[in-house]
Order: structure tokens, then sequence, then C-alpha cells
């Protein structure tokens, strides 16, 4: 029992150092495809603890009741890990594949993660590629 305790306490102290980073320029595709696999498990297990984490953030700011705010989350959540009865691992693989065109290699991670979940909720080849185009445009310095 105390080692859990201990273990949500560390895991809590990590989540707030999280919430308090600064989104990174360089968390894109050419850093992504350095990790090994259990480090990109990871990293998307962080990634959506802190996507919680400001949720419920949110609603202490805007007097939003904090049970509504969860709600809205676990529909959120739900639909990146479960419409698809997707892990983290399935997720970290799908993103390996949208960085697999070197093109893509400029999105940030959380784009590619979208651009995945497009894809695996059975959006259009279309759709997937109007969304891609967009994010190129926008992860693309100005020459």
């Amino acid at each position: 029992m105390t080692n859990r305790i201990g273990g949500i306490l560390a895991l809590a102290v990590a989540l707030a150092l999280l919430a308090q980073a600064q989104p990174r320029e360089d968390h894109n595709g050419h850093f992504w495809q350095t990790l090994p696999h259990d480090s990109k498990v990871g990293y998307l297990y962080g990634y959506l603890e802190g996507y919680s984490n400001g949720f419920a953030e949110s609603a202490v700011a805007t007097g939003v009741p904090l049970e509504k705010a969860l709600d809205a989350f676990k529909k959120s959540s739900d639909e990146i890990t479960t419409t698809a009865k997707l892990t983290y691992s399935d997720l970290a693989k799908g993103i390996d594949k949208v960085y697999e065109d070197p093109a893509n290699v400029v999105l940030p991670i959380v784009n590619a993660l979208r651009v995945f979940m497009l894809r695996a909720k059975g959006a259009t080849p279309e759709a997937v590629e109007r969304e891609l185009a967009m994010y190129r445009r926008l992860s693309t310095p100005n020459r």
C-alpha cells in the first residue's frame, strides 16, 4: 500500500511538472523516430494524462463543475482509445505509420496522433490528406 501511495505521489508530481511544461517545437517526427517503442507508449500516456489535467484545471478556472468537465474529458479520451479499441501501443504504431511518409516528419506528435485517429475512425483518404496538408503548412517554417 505504501508503494502504491508513493507511486501515485510520484506520478502526480511528474504530471504537475508536465502540465507546466511548454510544448516543444522539436517534438515532431524526427524526435519520435529516435524513441524506442516503450518510450513512445510512455510519451502518449503522459500526453493524455496531461490532457486530463488540463480539462480539470480549465473547469476550476472557468467555474465549470469538475464532475461535468471530467465527464467531457472521459468522452474525449474514450474517443481516442476506445473508438477503434486502441491501446497506447496501437496509437504509437499508428503514429509510426504517419511518420513513414518523409513529408510528415515536420508534424508535431499531437498532429500525427490526430491524423492517425482520422484514419482509425474511417475518414476518407481525401479528408486525411486535407488535414495532413493543413498540418504540414502550419509546421513548415516560412522560407
